[in-house]
């Protein structure tokens, strides 16, 4: 795909039909974003919409809390918090 948005770590856990709760998604969700951002190959984003190319990302700040999406109506609006391979 090229590029990670945040919330599709919350619709995918969802998608497995594990009847999780939204704090175990909660926890889950944070347990693999904080994985990922070790890694140095990767950078934090931002994207005007989840179709957009990765390298027309926006570098977010570090700090920034990432959304789940955990209460999701199954769309997304507005920007995009994404992690993209580093150029």
């Amino acid at each position: 795909m090229g590029a990670l948005p945040v919330y599709l770590f919350s619709w995918w856990l969802r998608g497995q039909g594990r009847d999780l709760s939204e704090d175990e998604i909660g926890a889950l969700c944070r347990t693999a974003y904080d994985e990922l951002r070790r890694r140095p190959d990767l950078e934090l984003v931002w994207l005007e919409s989840p179709q957009d190319a990765p390298e027309t990302g926006t570098p977010a700040d570090p700090r920034t809390e990432p959304d789940f999406d955990l209460h999701t109506t199954g769309e997304t609006t507005g920007r995009v918090l994404t992690l993209v391979p580093r150029p």
